[in-house]
């Protein structure tokens, strides 16, 4: 999803959405597992139409929930859609919503960035100039699919099922039971952390080596831990896959789960829960290039509707 707030001026103008993946592509599921490449079928020129929403100020976030809670089917095309939202002041919204088979979070980015620069162009009467991309969304997944060698999905599979087999369910205490099936509802909770916390973290993992990343994985792996009296378990983390600067301009999905499971236990001071952390995510790291739902496959056949396979937080 990618939001835009501009004033009410006119112009028309191209930008993100036609430098990546086709919007057009339906990608139908046979066998109930929708996944990119998985019989996507790009139809040239099918319109993405711009919807307009008129709605009052305190209602806006109601309006784009609303707007963000309408599915895709996957079938059909297009998987990309567009409103103009209209609250009756100066400002109007633009909202783009895709599914997440043809955009990740990078994409969403990237189209923020290109839709502000296309919107100041038309403001002051230029023509928009977005840079040349090296390739296109198919190329590139073209390419990474011939990467994926059957040797190096075997070797990378092989380290997967001797880190992950075994690999306990997190069971953190609640309030309520568990669902039989999982779901996608839930809440978010802030937590704001001092500055002077913050500063010491990070220069610990300065003398570490360790990015800030690293470091707050850590710190919410410990937390968890300590929450459930559990040091065992895996936590999902995000690959962003765009590992050649050719893929950094890219619209389109590239990203990847991976599972981590460091294996601390709670006589490690946090030092060296820290260094064990970073360990396991440059040698996890380094074995992205499997999708998850292989990874899930090959480590846990039998699946449990009521959870995530593999791992059940995850940190981003």
């Amino acid at each position: 999803m990618a939001a835009l707030r501009r004033p009410r001026t006119g112009g028309r103008g191209g930008a993100g959405p036609g430098r990546g993946p086709a919007r057009g592509a339906a990608h139908p599921v046979p066998d109930g597992r929708p996944g990119p490449g998985r019989g996507g079928r790009a139809r040239r020129g099918v319109p993405v139409g711009l919807r307009t929403v008129r709605t009052a100020p305190e209602q806006v976030a109601d309006t784009v929930a609303d707007l963000l809670g309408e599915g895709f089917d996957l079938a059909t095309a297009p998987l990309f859609r567009a409103a103009l939202v209209h609250d009756g002041g100066p400002e109007q919204l633009l909202l783009l919503v895709c599914h997440h088979i043809i955009g990740d979070g990078w994409s969403s980015r990237l189209l923020e960035q290109e839709l502000h620069g296309t919107v100041a162009a038309l403001r002051d009467g230029r023509t928009p100039d977005l840079p040349d991309l090296p390739l296109r969304y198919a190329d590139a997944a073209a390419w990474l699919r011939s990467q994926l060698t059957d040797e190096l999905r075997e070797d990378q599979l092989s380290y997967w099922r001797e880190t992950l087999t075994g690999l306990p369910a997190l069971e953190l205490p609640t309030a309520r039971e568990r669902a039989d099936h999982r779901s996608i509802d839930g809440a978010g909770v802030v937590v704001d952390l001092p500055a002077p916390a913050v500063e010491a973290l990070l220069a610990l993992g300065r003398r570490a080596g360790a990015t800030p990343y690293v470091v707050l994985l850590t710190l919410w792996t410990v937390t968890l831990a300590r929450a459930a009296g559990q040091w065992d378990f895996g936590v999902g983390s995000p690959h962003a896959g765009r590992t050649r600067p050719e893929l950094h301009g890219l619209v389109g999905l590239f990203l990847n789960t991976v599972v981590l499971r460091p294996g601390l236990t709670p006589d490690l001071s946090f030092e060296d829960a820290l260094a064990l952390v970073e360990h396991t995510c440059r040698e996890a790291f380094a074995r992205h290039a499997v999708p998850f739902e292989a990874v899930a496959d090959a480590v846990a056949p039998t699946r449990d509707a009521s959870r995530t396979p593999c791992s059940r937080p995850c940190s981003r």
